[in-house]
């Protein structure tokens, strides 16, 4: 029987040997008859011949129809209508360098290209290239979870059977599957799948993630097609991807879920991103990473836990992994990404609560209020992002608000030059009120006594660092040892500012005070010692205390010549 379907098969095709005769025909008969030894001289990918008896394509019958020859990214392909033991297919064949044309098993059925009757020997997750149509009965573990769950019908690549899925659509992938499946039609698309363990005769399938739209479309169907887009948008190859792009395969993604408009936008590729852009690529990006885990059942977040671990694992590039496109262009201050992104979307300004608590701890506080992306953007020191953002009609949340009325020195000089157009929304009206009435007690009750201490203290320093100990030690027996004990009775008498922000202020004056009036006490010790192991432990313990109250000393008056600023802006 078989003979006789092979001899049916070659009445329609032209025969070719394997030894390498050039031609523009292609043995099909010769690769579906091929010995298990020889197959893999037929194929592109030697690798897949492993996946042969489980397609079952040892000995079917062959008939060819009409064949298309296109170059695509300087690849040569053949396109063969053809029926496989009456079952109508696509097959895909690529012109190696040696001018023979090859079978590419991955191309013509499909990523893990299984029947469904074999679906339940795969482990773990499972990429399929599918038929997918919303609808069918919910499983009986779902049931109670209908809100948040729904069912999908998925028709394999041989069109023959079909099971019921599950996926949720709380996920941002699984909103975008909704959104694609809800005009009732029956869809081609790639996903990623989980077998559940469950006690019942049917299997249960999960759908653990969204890939891909259209990879079934004629027009993208070619997986070097798709393969060369992607390169030429990562390299930023502007003619390539003109040539290549059309309205239907825009919405191509990578092995992450990541679109086309991501790869430009993080290679800088503005050319190709705006080009995108006016080919109707979408603002929302669906990469595998971005799963909000609140609504999904325990076994539901386990799956997710353990995909994004072993890709993780694997050393793979995660791709885009914040929580939308202008996050992560915000987080990698990429400004000028940023400005085309907004020009053309609106973006997603509220980050989720896990976030937005993560942003809060990085401010130092404990407040549980939704962040934006203003506060990624200022905790990553990007004032000139932050701007964009602002122009861009983004406002400060309670976060951002609250750090500035607490410790308004800790940013930079341009992010609060940013702010201050803004200004500073309004909270720092008393706190630099406050600083007024600080700046004038400190001016007047300390002035004298802070000048002459500054004065001395700088003269000593300096003899220090040019290594003239002796000098240094006659400057602080002639005056600056006085200096010292007086500058913390004349820091006392400043009144204690009533704001928290300026009340560290305080704080950090007085303890560079307190510090060096105990610099001094030991400094004292030492001229008093009679035995040199006490005069060294006093210096030691002069010179430690000096240092420490330095250091406080230099960030009291960086932070008092900040506020300094803030307040002249405000006259």
């Amino acid at each position: 029987m078989k003979g006789k379907r092979l001899a049916a098969a070659a009445a329609i095709l032209f025969l070719l040997s394997a030894c390498g005769q050039k031609t523009d025909e292609y043995d099909a008969l010769a690769v579906f008859s091929a010995e298990p030894s020889n197959r893999s001289d037929y194929l592109t990918n030697a690798s897949d011949v492993f996946l042969w008896d489980k397609l079952g394509l040892g000995g079917v019958t062959v008939t060819a129809g009409e064949a298309t020859e296109q170059t695509v990214d300087k690849e040569h392909w053949l396109t063969v209508r053809a029926e496989l033991s009456g079952e109508e297919t696509m097959l895909y064949l690529q012109k190696d360098p040696q001018g023979e044309w090859r079978l590419d098993l991955a191309a013509s059925f499909g990523v893990n290209p299984l029947p469904l009757s074999e679906w339940g020997s795969e482990q773990g997750f499972f990429t399929a290239r599918v038929t997918a149509l919303l609808g069918g009965e919910l499983p009986e573990p779902y049931q109670e979870h209908a809100a948040t769950h729904y069912p999908v019908e998925i028709r394999d690549y041989t069109g023959e059977g079909t099971l019921t899925a599950v996926f949720t659509r709380e996920s941002s992938d699984g909103e975008a599957l909704h959104r694609l499946l809800s005009d009732g039609g029956a869809h081609r698309v790639l996903l990623r799948l989980r077998e559940l363990p469950a006690e019942t005769e049917t299997p249960l399938w999960r759908v653990t993630q969204y890939v891909a739209e259209g990879w079934f479309n004629e027009e993208v169907e070619l997986r070097g097609q798709n393969t060369a887009l992607l390169e030429a948008v990562r390299q930023g190859r502007t003619e390539r991807v003109e040539a290549l792009l059309t309205p239907q395969n825009v919405h191509v993604t990578d092995e992450n879920g990541d679109g086309l408009l991501f790869l430009a936008l993080r290679e800088h590729h503005d050319e190709i991103a705006e080009l995108l852009i006016r080919m109707g690529v979408s603002g929302q990006n669906d990469n595998i990473y971005w799963h909000d885990m609140r609504h999904l059942l325990d076994f539901e977040r386990e799956d997710v836990l353990t995909l994004t671990g072993k890709i993780r694992k694997g050393g793979g590039n995660a791709g885009c992994t914040a929580e939308s496109l202008e996050h992560y262009l915000v987080q990698r201050s990429n400004n000028s990404a940023l400005m085309i992104f907004l020009s053309a979307f609106e973006p997603q300004g509220a980050l989720s609560m896990a976030e937005s608590r993560a942003l809060a701890e990085r401010y130092g506080l404990e407040l549980e209020t939704p962040a934006n992306l203003l506060d990624v953007a200022v905790l990553e020191g990007s004032a000139q992002t932050a701007e964009t953002l602002l122009m861009d009609g983004f406002r400060a949340t309670e976060l951002l608000k609250e750090k500035l009325r607490l410790e308004p020195t800790s940013f930079s000089d341009q992010m609060l030059a940013v702010l201050g157009k803004q200004n500073y929304f309004g909270v720092m009206d008393e706190v630099l009120e406050d600083y007024g009435a600080f700046r004038k007690s400190y001016l007047e009750v300390a002035s004298d006594e802070v000048e002459e201490f500054h004065e001395q203290y700088n003269r000593f320093l300096d003899a220090a660092v040019a290594g003239e100990q002796t000098e240094a030690y006659a400057i602080m027996d002639s005056g600056l040892l006085s200096a010292i004990e007086q500058q913390l009775a004349a820091v006392q008498k400043v009144e204690r500012p009533g704001t928290e922000a300026i009340g560290a202020l305080w704080d950090l004056m007085f303890r560079y005070a307190d510090m060096m009036d105990t610099a001094g006490y030991y400094y004292k010790r030492t001229a008093y010692s009679t035995y040199a192991v006490f005069r060294r432990y006093n210096l030691s313990r002069f010179q430690n205390r000096l240092e420490r109250g330095e250091e406080l000393r230099n960030r009291f008056l960086t932070e008092f010549e900040t506020y300094e600023r803030l307040y002249r802006n405000t006259l």
